[in-house]
């Protein structure tokens, strides 16, 4: 899309793509550029990754004596705007409460992206950086999208217990893919 502060036709057309692409941010960018008007050639900063948690969703109902409507789930996302570089790293958010990925009931974990890559195109959760370059250890899981594909799929490293307070780690792929764009990423887990 070509950037409105460029534009000599700036119009209703190109404010709507524009805030298509900014999506919640393009209320305040517009703001930016109505303050900024007479800098000229201003151009906006792209929206930054955002990471955030869910918690607390409730199980579906059933009988209390089968456990169903007693567990909720404890969610980690992740967006992160445009494509990546090559391992590009992302802190995630310290976990409020001790959880176990992935959950041991229905897994509600979700990757999506808007432009899909050209070729596979796999991001590492992990909960030591050091460790999972080292040896490969700390993995908590994978997810890949495969070439040609909006969607991910989760591989999980076994059962890993996360403590309270741990930030957990984010890797993008070792070969980024220039089309890959606007992931989306939600672990689900559960609580311990």
């Amino acid at each position: 899309m070509i950037n409105p502060w460029t534009r000599e036709d700036w119009n209703v057309t190109a404010q709507g793509q524009f805030v298509m692409q900014y999506g919640e941010e393009a209320g305040r960018r517009m703001a930016q550029r109505a303050g900024l008007k007479k800098l000229g050639d201003t151009h906006p900063k792209p929206p930054a990754a955002k990471i955030y948690i869910i918690q607390g969703k409730q199980g579906p109902k059933g009988d209390p004596g089968d456990g169903a409507g007693t567990a909720a789930h404890e969610f980690l996302g992740f967006y992160g705007p445009g494509t990546f570089t090559a391992d590009q790293l992302f802190t995630l958010s310290a976990t409020p409460r001790a959880v176990t990925f992935p959950t041991a009931t229905t897994d509600e974990s979700r990757a999506t992206c808007r432009v899909a890559p050209t070729a596979d195109a796999t991001f590492y959760l992990v909960a030591d950086v050091t460790d999972f370059e080292d040896d490969g250890t700390s993995l908590i899981c994978t997810v890949t999208f495969l070439a040609g594909q909006l969607t991910g799929s989760f591989l999980y490293n076994g059962t890993n217990n996360i403590d309270v307070d741990t930030a957990l780690f984010l890797i993008c792929p070792h070969v980024p893919d220039p089309t890959l764009t606007d992931i989306q990423l939600v672990f689900c887990g559960d609580p311990q």
